[in-house]
C-alpha cells in the first residue's frame, strides 16, 4: 500500500514539474505585459537548418507566438547566467543561430556555446547556451541526426531529456507525369517564443 502511495505521489510532482506550453495570440508588447503575470524572456530561432547567421538577421515578431512556463528555479538560473555574463576582449564573428531579447538587451547565442550582448562578445557559456536551447524547445525542430552532426552542444551534453522531433506534417500531391511530390504543409520555420514562470 505504501509503494501505491508513493507512485501516486510520484505521478503529482511529475504533473505539477512539466512546462507548459501555449499558443496564443498576441499581437504586441503591450497585450503581452497584460497577459502575463510574471517577467519574460523573447526568443526568436529559425528552424530550417542548422546553419549560423548574423545576429542582425534575427528578429522577434508577434507572429504565432508560443508561451512556455518554465519552472521558477529554470527560469531563475537563466536569468542570473544572462545578467552574469561578463564581456571578453576578444572579438570574434557573430555568426549565431538563437536570439534572447531580456530586459531591452539582445543575447545572441550558438551552437559552440559562444555569447554575444548587443554585437559584443560575452565569454562563453554553453551550460547557459545548451539550457536556452533545450527549455524553448529548439533542439526539437531537429532531427536527432542533424543535431548529432551539427550541433556541438549536443555532442558534448548529449540529447535533452524528453526530446521529441516535430516532424513536420506532409502532404503528397500527384504530378501531371504521374510523379507524387511530398511539401511540408503548415510547417513553420521562424520561431517566436517567450519564456516565462
Amino acid at each position: 500500500m505504501k509503494n501505491l502511495y508513493a507512485l501516486f505521489f510520484g505521478c503529482i510532482v511529475l504533473l505539477y514539474s512539466c512546462e507548459s506550453v501555449d499558443h496564443l495570440t498576441i499581437s504586441n508588447e503591450n497585450e503581452l505585459k497584460n497577459t502575463l503575470k510574471n517577467e519574460y524572456m523573447k526568443i526568436s530561432f529559425q528552424s530550417e537548418n542548422l546553419a549560423l547567421k548574423n545576429c542582425s538577421d534575427f528578429q522577434f515578431t508577434f507572429d504565432d507566438v508560443e508561451i512556455i512556463q518554465l519552472s521558477k528555479s529554470d527560469y531563475n538560473a537563466i536569468k542570473k547566467g544572462l545578467k552574469d555574463s561578463k564581456l571578453n576582449s576578444l572579438q570574434v564573428s557573430n555568426e549565431v543561430d538563437f536570439l534572447v531579447e531580456y530586459q531591452g538587451e539582445r543575447y545572441c547565442m550558438n551552437h559552440l556555446g559562444q555569447m554575444f550582448k548587443n554585437n559584443r562578445k560575452l565569454n562563453d557559456h554553453p551550460e547557459l547556451v545548451y539550457l536556452l536551447k533545450n527549455k524553448s524547445n529548439y533542439y526539437n525542430r531537429f532531427t536527432e541526426d542533424d543535431l548529432m552532426q551539427s550541433d556541438t552542444l549536443i555532442r558534448r551534453y548529449g540529447t535533452p531529456f524528453g526530446y521529441h522531433y516535430e516532424s513536420p506534417e506532409k502532404a503528397g500531391k500527384l504530378l501531371e507525369n504521374d510523379s507524387l511530390l511530398i511539401e511540408n504543409i503548415n510547417h513553420r520555420t521562424h520561431h517566436n517564443i517567450i519564456l516565462t514562470y
